[in-house]
């Protein structure tokens, strides 16, 4: 079910630019939510997987290499080039992040999920707990790499962030089990502030 689930990934929104002919215009972020009930214990334990897809920096000059038209067309014909400005922007932050992660770190401080880092953009807010070495439990990336001789600064950009990636420190725990009641009451007041949100 799950492996269904995570194959509609495959719908994600893809648009031709001067270097990619099916360049992906946005991350895709497939969050998944697992509650165990104990019999034994009357106690459920909660576990979350995320399967992050990012998409990669864009060089704009080479990507859009008619910049100058596409700014003097209509704003819905620019949508592919601020859907790669706005790839970019997001890459910046998370970069951000994590080197305030590991400038913490280096100093021997804990690094809060609620800091003001986290909430620089939604990506990154997503995946507080999945970078934040005090809450996160196994976190792996893959990093796609290119042979082509035009592709080497990208890939040597990728290599840098993965690398960074690879520095932080994980301390794994697990999730505290709770009571079914208090489980019940936490849900409702999450489904309360997601129909809240949508309302707006």
């Amino acid at each position: 079910e799950i492996l269904s689930f995570i194959s509609r990934v495959e719908e994600r929104t893809t648009r031709a630019t001067d270097m990619n002919d099916t360049s992906s215009r946005t991350h895709c972020v497939v969050h998944i939510r697992l509650w165990r009930f104990n019999k034994n214990t009357g106690k459920i334990r909660a576990s979350t997987f995320n399967f992050l897809d990012l998409a990669g920096a864009e060089r704009i000059a080479e990507a859009h290499k008619e910049i100058k038209k596409i700014m003097e067309a209509p704003i819905a014909e620019r949508k592919n080039l601020y859907d790669g400005m706005m790839n970019n922007y997001t890459l910046h932050i998370m970069g951000d992040v994590v080197d305030s992660i590991l400038a913490r770190m280096k100093r021997g401080k804990a690094t809060d999920h609620r800091s003001q880092s986290f909430r620089w953009c939604a990506l990154t807010r997503m995946l507080a707990g999945t970078l934040c070495p005090e809450r996160a439990a196994i976190t792996s990336m893959l990093v796609t790499v290119s042979q082509a001789p035009f592709n080497s600064q990208p890939t040597k950009d990728a290599l840098i962030f993965g690398g960074k990636i690879a520095r932080i420190r994980m301390q794994a725990k697990p999730h505290k089990a709770v009571k079914r009641a208090v489980f019940v009451r936490e849900i409702k007041q999450r489904l309360a502030t997601s129909l809240s949100t949508l309302s707006r």
